[in-house]
């Protein structure tokens, strides 16, 4: 796939972590111009999504190339789960 190709969501396939651990997704494959990204992706990333640190969402080819991830950092959450629905800004 060229640089300049679009790509639709039907190109995509969408894991979270564990899924994608399940389906052989080898995260080393994975190379992103800011390498501490891709470090973290296959050193620490499983154990922080084990632990709720953060929850991870794994994008990759129909043959399982992955061309990026997004995590969503539980800490930033936590202070919600602790309101009283009654006093929650939303």
């Amino acid at each position: 796939m060229s640089v300049n190709q679009r790509l639709t969501l039907s190109d995509v396939e969408i894991y979270s972590l564990p899924r994608a651990l399940e389906a052989s997704i080898d995260l080393h494959d994975f190379k992103c111009e800011k390498e501490n990204f891709a470090e973290y992706l296959y050193l620490m990333a499983p154990e922080d999504d084990r632990n709720n640190v953060g929850k991870f969402w794994i994008f990759t080819t129909h043959q399982k190339s992955i061309m990026g991830y997004v995590t969503l950092a539980m800490s930033q959450l936590g202070h919600i789960g602790h309101m009283h629905k009654k006093e929650m800004p939303f």
